[in-house]
């Protein structure tokens, strides 16, 4: 699967020499005899942003009784771990944004994570049977942004802009919203794939405070670098509330990106 996120950024990827990390070998004290040999955490995509969801999948072989077989630890210094795949519509918004530890103790091989919304390095690590692997994953500059500003009338304008991308193709994410303070009045497309590329903006067949958008240059048609605007939701604002936010742009969010160039690869994986 291919999830891309509020900002996607180039990122570095490096190796921690962590407590028996970078593919040592320890006897199982799990599953009886045997050694585990852990030599990678693989991050699909590779190269995430923040708020992204990433599936993350280990490298490792153990003699005797199988890694499959074998509980495993995950963790991570920041962001939110999950056994299965999570629905972004059941995931409450402040979830993804924490900076706290997060655990999961299971057997399976393969997990996900949603990447935390602030940049800055976060260390993954994986325990099995008394071996650790560490990975540091640090995030940098963003590939898309959400703004929020106003229009003649007083009703809020939330912009998606794309920034500095090579080749964007395809384009999908969710916009987040208060249910309490907004409602949605129209989701316009942008220019920047083009006045004829297709475009979807769902307001009501979404679960309520996610505007999901999709759009897509035709095929034959190659993709599109540079930075530009991908589309505008307008929203009008309830009565004034009596809980005030800190600002304006905390009452909105940006979600379960994908970009993807005209071959199909997500913008930052390479």
């Amino acid at each position: 699967m291919r999830i891309v996120s509020l900002l996607l950024p180039v990122i570095a990827l490096s190796v921690l020499a962590g407590c028996n990390g970078g593919g040592s070998q320890a006897p199982d004290q799990d599953a009886g005899s045997g050694v585990v040999s852990i030599r990678d955490i693989i991050l699909d995509p590779a190269s995430p942003g923040s708020t992204a969801l990433v599936e993350l999948t280990i490298d490792a072989v153990a003699t005797v009784t199988p890694v499959s077989q074998r509980t495993k630890l995950y963790a991570a210094s920041g962001g939110t771990l999950y056994e299965e795949q999570p629905d972004f519509s059941l995931v409450m918004r402040g979830s993804a944004q924490t900076n706290e530890p997060s655990t999961i103790s299971t057997k399976s091989n393969r997990i996900y994570w949603i990447t935390p919304a602030s940049g800055g390095k976060v260390t993954l690590s994986i325990t099995i049977s008394g071996v650790n692997f560490n990975k540091e994953v640090v995030i940098g500059n963003s590939l898309a942004t959400l703004s929020v500003g106003q229009d003649d009338s007083g009703r809020k304008v939330v912009t998606v802009t794309a920034s500095n991308v090579e080749d964007l193709f395809q384009a999908a994410f969710r916009v987040n919203y208060k249910t309490s303070k907004y409602t949605v009045v129209s989701v316009e497309q942008g220019d920047f794939l083009g006045s004829d590329a297709l475009f979807i903006g769902e307001k009501s067949k979404t679960p309520a405070g996610v505007v999901a958008v999709s759009l897509s240059r035709k095929r034959g048609q190659s993709g599109v670098s540079g930075s530009g605007v991908l589309a505008r939701v307008i929203f009008a604002e309830k009565e004034a509330s009596a809980v005030k936010e800190p600002s304006v742009s905390a009452a909105f969010s940006l979600e379960y990106i994908t970009l993807l160039d005209s071959s199909g690869i997500p913008l930052g994986s390479g």
